[in-house]
């Protein structure tokens, strides 16, 4: 068995987003990252789902299906926080 890693990846802030599939609002609003890494699929009631694909194989990927996107923020940023805290911070570099 392969084993997993995730791709280190330089970020364009200004489109860190692009279209995956044409919209469709009374479905969903499919993106991509522009290197094809990370993907969401974006719900009209709020839910969103998120993909990141490994070893540029996108039958090889973890999946997050999240509907509170504002509030998954705030707690990914506050273990960020905790993890910098108790490993320093270097941590996740």
């Amino acid at each position: 068995m392969s084993e997993r890693k995730s791709l280190t990846i330089e970020v364009n802030i200004n489109q860190p987003w692009v279209l995956a599939a044409p919209p469709s609002l009374a479905h969903w609003l499919c993106l991509k990252d522009p290197n094809e890494v990370w993907r969401a699929d974006v719900r009209p009631d709020g839910c969103v789902e998120i993909r990141e694909d490994y070893n540029a194989d996108p039958n090889d990927s973890d999946m997050l299906h999240i509907c509170n996107l504002d509030d998954f923020i705030v707690r990914l940023v506050a273990l960020r926080d905790e993890a910098k805290k108790h490993f320093g911070e270097d941590w996740g570099k």
